[in-house]
């Protein structure tokens, strides 16, 4: 068969897996780095051992290629690559758990590509974004913890980073692996009811050049911002009727634009009540009392300028701001995206023009980067801003 040899009781050395990862290496300041690519660009990883958990890992993944029908992207990896990594470690913060996993992947790579009768393994590593996404659910079923966070020192950049991004998260193993394998190996769908997307990605993803927020707030981007929110209840003026092209119309021909905040936050307290109320998990960090929204975005194909009328979901996303020092519930940003076009479909100024809603909702710590993901998974890379009123392009 010719199979590598691949197993080990013990961790491969540093300058192995350099060998190993030879048409991965470059030279970054005179030092030997592996490249990765996401999404088209590349960036650098220091090079560091392959633990045992690592070596087992690619020879079960192998073993399940060769001897049954589960194999190439069936094969669950995060998950597991999660539990070994901090079992092995005993803790980490996200951003090195998620370049771990990163590197883990250039080895699988490398590996597949020396085994006969398999497919050379070439999984995208996904973004920072859903790497977090993946343990805040983890998190919510009882699986890891973030159980302290690290104050970094400016020093330790190479580039100018704000303060209040200058903080760790570090998790922690709650729960085994063995007897939860399928809430490791997919807890989105154990969580809500339907299978989780293969880890190959299909939609872009952005490189990491500095490290993401974690936790805190951000800036404003001034994307999409919608300002002077308030609880209270707004009447909707709906024109009921509208002269719109038949095809090819955008969101800016809309004469009631302005009205599609005040409708989204008529909606937002029932809608985030609702996502409380059926939350599958055990709900830890903030309440609905301390949850808002926050800005309003329109995506696809309405703010492209190809939407027919009638026909054509609006696509939205939208912000939801912590005002407590709690930490973000890992289950809303789904559930919320679930319940709120259910409500606003259910009394639907709008019908005539949008029949639907598509809704997706992120956390001020991650919304730039998030509303870029979605925005870059379309043809068109715009959005429309309620902030300058325009259409806009993601930079």
């Amino acid at each position: 068969m010719g199979k590598t040899n691949i197993m080990s009781a013990e961790e491969l050395s540093e300058d192995d897996v350099m060998v190993t990862l030879s048409e991965f290496v470059v030279t970054s300041g005179g030092e030997r780095r592996i490249e990765v690519d996401i999404d088209g660009k590349l960036h650098s990883l220091e090079p560091r051992p392959i633990y045992e958990f690592e070596r087992d890992l690619v020879d079960n993944i192998i073993e399940a290629s060769i001897d049954s029908s589960v194999s190439g992207n069936a094969v669950p990896i995060k998950g597991r690559w999660i539990h070994g990594w901090l079992n092995a470690k005993g803790e980490d913060y996200i951003n090195n758990t998620w370049h771990g996993y990163q590197y883990f992947l250039k080895y699988l790579e490398a590996i597949t590509g020396n085994v006969e009768n398999i497919s050379q393994y070439n999984r995208s590593p996904g973004t920072y974004d859903s790497m977090y996404r993946y343990l805040l659910v983890l998190e919510d079923i009882g699986l890891v913890e973030r159980y302290r966070r690290e104050e970094v020192s400016e020093d330790e950049y190479d580039f100018n980073v704000p303060e209040e991004f200058r903080t760790r998260t570090f998790l922690r193993l709650t729960g085994s692996y063995e007897g939860n394998e399928r809430l490791w190996n997919n807890p989105i769908g154990s969580v809500y009811g339907q299978d989780e997307e293969p880890e190959v990605d299909d939609e872009p993803q952005e490189a990491q050049t500095e490290p993401e927020p974690e936790e805190s707030s951000v800036p404003d981007t001034g994307l999409g911002q919608f300002t002077g929110r308030t609880d209270e209840t707004e009447e909707v003026e709906s024109s009921g009727s509208y002269n719109l092209p038949a095809e090819d119309a955008s969101i800016t021909e809309f004469e009631d634009i302005d009205q599609i905040p005040v409708f989204i936050q008529n909606n937002f307290r029932e809608a985030l009540e609702n996502a409380y109320e059926k939350s599958p998990v055990q709900i830890i960090g903030a309440g609905p009392e301390d949850i808002e929204l926050g800005r309003v975005s329109i995506t696809g194909p309405w703010a492209a300028g190809n939407a027919v009328p009638g026909e054509t979901p609006l696509d939205l996303f939208i912000e939801l701001t912590n005002n407590s020092q709690e930490m973000n519930p890992g289950f809303l940003t789904g559930s919320i995206a679930i319940t709120l076009p259910e409500i606003l479909q259910s009394d639907n100024p709008f019908e005539s023009v949008f029949p639907s809603y598509d809704t997706q909702a992120s956390y001020s710590s991650s919304y730039k980067s998030q509303l870029k993901r979605v925005v870059t998974r379309g043809e068109e890379d715009v959005y429309y801003s309620y902030d300058s009123q325009s259409i806009e392009e993601v930079e």
